[in-house]
C-alpha cells in the first residue's frame, strides 16, 4: 500500500513539472514577439472630421411698414450667420439664401432668384461669424398685420441654418393698412340731348375704380351735386335725375325699380350706396378675379333719368356748385 501511494506521488509530480514547462516557455515566446527583441511597431489611423451646420444668431429690427399706394416699397433687415468650421464654409452666393415672410398663416416666399429680393454679404464680423443684409419688396396689395421674417441660408457641404420667429430667434414687423383709391376718367359727360330725353347713359363711362392699397373695399359711395345752368345760372339738373350702377347692359344703370342688383338713385349732396360694389385686395394689374376681369377693380356706370321740362336748352356742368365725390370704405 505505501508503494502505491509514492508511485501515484511521483506520477503527480512529472506532470506538473512537465506542463509548468510547457507554460513557461509560451510566457517566455510572448514577451520575446511583444517586448523583447522587437524595437519598431506600425499602426495605421482613420478619422473623420464631420461638418458642422451654420446657426444664425439674430434677426435685426424692422421698423412699422407703410406700402406705397399702387407701387412697392423695400424692406430691408440684416441677419448674423455663425459656422464653427470658419466664415468661408458660408455660401455666400444668393440663391442659397431663402426669405420667408408669413402674416396671418400665410407664407409669402420671398427667394433671391426673384427679382423682389436681394441678399448679400455685408462684412465678416470675425472668423467665425458674418453680417448679411436683404432687401426685400412689400406690394400695396400686401395685408397689413404682424408679418414675421424667417431666413435661412447653408454652408459649402449643405448644412442648413434656418432662423425662425416661432423659435424665438425671428423678427417681426408690422405693416400698416392702406386705404387707396384711383380711379379714371375723373370727368363724365353726356352727348347732347332733347329736353324730354329719358334713361340716357354717358357717352364716356364706365369710371373705373382701383383699389390701391391693402383693404378689402365693401362699400363704394357716390355724392352728386345738382348741375348748375352755365349760361342761365337759375336753372338746373338735379342730382335725383341722376343713378349709377356697377353694371351696363339694357340700361341697367338706369333701373331704379329697387332691389339689391339695381342702380341707386342720386341725391344731392348725399353719399348714396352703388348696389354690389366691391373692390377686393389685389393686383390689379393681373386680369384675374371679379366680373370686370380684374382683382382689386370695379366699374360704375351712369344714367341720366330724364331732363326737367322746365329748363331751356344750354350746357349745364358741376363747375358752379362742386364735383361729385366717389368714396370708398372697408
Amino acid at each position: 500500500m505505501v508503494k502505491k501511494r509514492a508511485f501515484g506521488l511521483v506520477v503527480i509530480v512529472v506532470l506538473l513539472l512537465v506542463n509548468s514547462s510547457i507554460v513557461f516557455a509560451g510566457i517566455f515566446d510572448f514577451f520575446d514577439t511583444i517586448t523583447g527583441w522587437a524595437t519598431t511597431q506600425t499602426t495605421t489611423l482613420n478619422l473623420t472630421v464631420g461638418n458642422t451646420a451654420p446657426i444664425i444668431g439674430n434677426v435685426s429690427n424692422v421698423s412699422a411698414v407703410t406700402l406705397i399706394e399702387k407701387s412697392n416699397i423695400t424692406v430691408v433687415f440684416y441677419f448674423v450667420a455663425h459656422d464653427v468650421d470658419g466664415v468661408d464654409n458660408l455660401n455666400d452666393n444668393t440663391p442659397n439664401i431663402v426669405v420667408n415672410f408669413t402674416q396671418q398663416s400665410t407664407t409669402y416666399v420671398r427667394t433671391n432668384t426673384s427679382s423682389i429680393t436681394t441678399c448679400a454679404l455685408v462684412a465678416d464680423i470675425n472668423a467665425v461669424s458674418a453680417n448679411y443684409s436683404c432687401e426685400v419688396d412689400l406690394w400695396f396689395f400686401d395685408p397689413s398685420g404682424s408679418w414675421s421674417i424667417n431666413v435661412s441660408i447653408i454652408d459649402n457641404s449643405n448644412g442648413r441654418a434656418e432662423n425662425s420667429s416661432a423659435g424665438g430667434q425671428g423678427a417681426t414687423f408690422n405693416v400698416n393698412t392702406l386705404t387707396a383709391l384711383q380711379m379714371a376718367p375723373t370727368a363724365l359727360t353726356w352727348a347732347s340731348i332733347s329736353v324730354t330725353a329719358k334713361n340716357t347713359t354717358s357717352n364716356n363711362d364706365p369710371i373705373y375704380l382701383n383699389n390701391t392699397g391693402n383693404v378689402n373695399i365693401t362699400n363704394v359711395t357716390v355724392t352728386a351735386i345738382d348741375l348748375q345752368g352755365e349760361t342761365t345760372r337759375t336753372q338746373y339738373i338735379f342730382a335725383e335725375n341722376f343713378s349709377a350702377s356697377n353694371a351696363t347692359g339694357s340700361s341697367q344703370e338706369c333701373n331704379i325699380a329697387g332691389g339689391a342688383g339695381n342702380a341707386s338713385k342720386m341725391r344731392n349732396n348725399t353719399a348714396i350706396d352703388v348696389n354690389n360694389t366691391l373692390l377686393p385686395v389685389g393686383n390689379n394689374t393681373q386680369n384675374s378675379g371679379n366680373s370686370l376681369g380684374q382683382v382689386g377693380q370695379e366699374e360704375l356706370f351712369f344714367c341720366l333719368l330724364e331732363v326737367p321740362p322746365t329748363i331751356s336748352s344750354q350746357s349745364y356742368s358741376s363747375s358752379a356748385l362742386g364735383a361729385w365725390t366717389i368714396t370708398i370704405a372697408a
